[in-house]
């Protein structure tokens, strides 16, 4: 919980590389699949296509969540994935306008013929100007010309996720958030995107351009404007989780980007335990659980 969540996406990679990352058989659907099959059997219930609008208190402390399809609800305790600054908002507390926020990342995906049993489900292609690199984007939000990257082979131990005698990597690096640098990622990213490529074919498989089937990329802007993330961002602030989720309620718990450093599986799930636990010791402390 106190490591600084600037810090998140290099030690989140440092720390994947070491481990061998995790990754989920048949895909992350599979995993969310699970997680809502289970809340639904211990009496939950999914909502979808409910867009949050507002979340207020009465002066017992019961939430009252409205959505802006005219849905309402109230709750004992809420859980919030939007981050900080997107909570507060609903809830109308003040936000500080000078906090800052974490670095941002540029994913590529891309799929390959062959197949390459040396390559790992996790590594990480450290540059030799890694720590600088960090450091530009970081403190001055500046784009560097390399960076290392972070590659993910998800077929290498699920071959189902590529078709027979093909395989899919993602190749990941840390970027300058939008507030830090709003850049034109209409035009920088397919620049970046073939810059990556080309590292990760120089670095592991001279051949990859003759055989590159397909690719796409996903860069801060899209986490803006798909998952409507601060600054296009999902490691959110720079600050410690607990100094985050200062001044929300007590019933009001952050999960996910928030919750804690890094944004791998294991953090994620580890994040959402430990809010849990939180939000069920409230509910049994108040006689409700």
């Amino acid at each position: 919980m106190g490591l600084l969540t600037d810090a998140a996406p290099a030690r989140a990679q440092q720390i994947a590389a070491l481990t061998g990352g995790w990754g989920v058989r048949g895909g992350t659907d599979r995993l969310i699949a699970a997680l809502v099959r289970h809340y639904e059997r211990v009496g939950g219930r999914l909502l979808l296509r409910h867009t949050v609008t507002a979340l207020s208190r009465d002066p017992a402390g019961t939430c009252q969540i409205a959505c802006s399809n005219g849905f309402s609800m109230k709750a004992a305790s809420v859980a919030s994935s939007l981050g900080a600054d997107n909570t507060r908002a609903l809830l109308s507390t003040p936000r500080n306008s000078r906090r800052q926020l974490a670095p941002a990342i540029f994913t590529v995906h891309f799929a390959l013929r062959g197949s390459w049993p040396g390559i790992g489900h996790h590594g990480l292609l450290m540059c030799d100007e890694h720590h600088a690199s960090v450091r530009a984007v970081r403190d001055k939000g500046i784009l560097p010309a390399r960076s290392s990257i972070v590659l993910s082979h998800p077929s290498a131990v699920d071959p189902a996720l590529a078709p027979v005698g093909h395989a899919v990597f993602r190749a990941a690096t840390i970027v300058p958030n939008l507030r830090q640098a709003p850049l034109d990622w209409a035009a920088v990213g397919p620049q970046l995107e073939r810059a990556i490529l080309a590292e990760t074919g120089q670095r592991l498989i001279p051949d990859l351009a003759d055989r590159l089937v397909m690719a796409f990329h996903t860069t801060p802007a899209d986490w803006a404007n798909r998952l409507a993330l601060p600054g296009g961002t999902p490691f959110g602030l720079r600050e410690p989780a607990r100094a985050a989720a200062r001044g929300l309620p007590d019933n009001v718990v952050l999960i996910g980007a928030q919750a804690g450093a890094g944004a791998a599986i294991p953090d994620v799930l580890a994040g959402a335990e430990r809010a849990a636990g939180r939000l069920l010791g409230q509910l049994r402390s108040a006689g409700k659980g």
